[in-house]
């Protein structure tokens, strides 16, 4: 009955580890709007929760495959380890977020789960059972990101904000359009790959340009109404108000998206080995996927306050356009390489966008106290949770022997 017993344990872990995930994380994509003043913080958390459920099962299986499959070779395990293995890097990604929740300071659960997945493999199965170009090109996506992310923030507060302060409207409205059309394409062209799975060239080019251009069409009514409504100075706030909800939902679409993976991808090999108890693979993965939204939704609704004041406020002050464009940078980011199959950390996507607004401004604006804290705690991330992972692998031995 041992495998059965980790199996429960499994999927209790999954559950908890998505509800962390969401807690912890829900400051990426309702920070910025909670801290910039553009909605109240309840609202934020429903539409956030809503969103967040929504991405993980429509997009959440492209990067699943990849912490299911691809980061150690399965060949040289036998489905016994396999479920020890998942559960324990599961149960040690669920602590760490729990304690980091605790402290406010958003953690990448992403790299949770593949440092507690190596860290195990490693320990039980030697250095030739990992799967180190899969590691390697995890490793460069997650210093690389928020990097990107930053750059895409700076360069918009720079050029876009700077050139068009002064101009009319019409002009705002404009660049808002621009905005909206690419943030809304870098989601709908993951999600469309997603559905289509290689097949309908409709569905792989034309639809996923064309689904934003009408939404598009649609929300420039609206900022064409709101800027009638408003006067001078104050249409270029309230029309980024505006794009600051549909940002904050994107950046939650987008976290469920990519988030989802990080327990689904380890409970989908863990159900998929416990043999006769799911025997289709796209039965378990989308189970999986529900599991982890569900998780997810749950833990932004209940304990997703936690560290919105982090994102929102301590590392740099935000205002509606600098909000807007610190959840634009991030969500193109994060899509990107979602649509590539690449787990990275969505905490460090959005940390890097404030940084990117902050910095635009100037190098005083950003608190680099509260930015050393969350460097550090990213940094103790792998080794941490791999020597959780390896301890709790031994317990569940046990246990299951028992």
């Amino acid at each position: 009955m041992a495998d059965p017993f980790i199996l429960m344990m499994g999927l209790a872990a999954a559950f908890a580890a998505a509800w962390i995930n969401g807690a912890n994380n829900a400051a990426n994509s309702i920070g910025t709007v909670v801290g910039s003043k553009a909605i109240e913080l309840r609202k934020a958390l429903l539409y956030g929760s809503l969103a967040e459920l929504v991405g993980a099962v429509l997009c959440g299986s492209l990067i699943s495959m990849t912490l299911a499959r691809d980061l150690i070779k399965f060949e040289n395990v036998d489905d016994r380890w396999a479920l020890i293995g998942m559960a324990s890097a599961i149960i040690a990604a669920t602590l760490w977020g729990l304690m980091s929740t605790i402290l406010k300071i958003p953690i990448s659960i992403s790299q949770s789960i593949v440092a507690g997945i190596a860290g195990f493999s490693l320990m039980k199965f030697g250095v030739q059972s990992v799967n180190w170009p899969v590691i390697l090109k995890i490793l460069v996506s997650w210093v690389l990101a928020p990097f990107i992310s930053a750059s895409i923030a700076f360069t918009a507060q720079k050029a876009v904000l700077g050139a068009f302060a002064e101009h009319s409207g019409k002009r705002i409205v404009i660049t808002a359009d621009l905005f909206l059309y690419t943030l809304l394409a870098s989601m709908t062209i993951p999600l469309f790959a997603a559905i289509n799975g290689g097949g309908s060239l409709v569905l792989s080019t034309a639809l996923p340009l064309a689904t934003p251009l009408a939404l598009t069409m649609l929300l420039h009514l609206r900022l064409v109404k709101k800027m009638a409504s408003v006067e001078g100075g104050s249409i270029s706030r309230s029309i980024f108000k505006e794009l600051l909800l549909c940002a904050s939902i994107a950046m939650a679409f987008s976290h469920g998206a990519h988030d989802a993976a990080n327990t689904a991808g380890p409970l989908f090999t863990i159900m998929h080995a416990s043999g006769s108890w799911f025997t289709d693979s796209r039965e378990a993965i989308m189970l999986a996927l529900l599991i982890s939204g569900v998780g997810i939704s749950l833990g932004v609704i209940m304990w997703g306050h936690t560290v919105v004041e982090t994102i929102g406020a301590k590392i740099t002050l935000l205002t509606p356009e600098t909000g807007f464009l610190a959840q634009y940078a991030a969500s193109i980011t994060i899509m990107t390489f979602v649509g590539l199959g690449i787990p990275i950390s969505t905490s460090a996507c959005i940390v890097g966008g404030v940084m990117g607004v902050g910095l635009a401004k100037g190098l005083k604006y950003v608190d680099y106290r509260v930015l050393s804290k969350i460097f550090a705690l990213w940094y103790l991330t792998i080794p941490v949770v791999a020597s959780l992972s390896i301890c709790i692998s031994y317990v569940l031995q046990s246990l299951a022997a028992t």
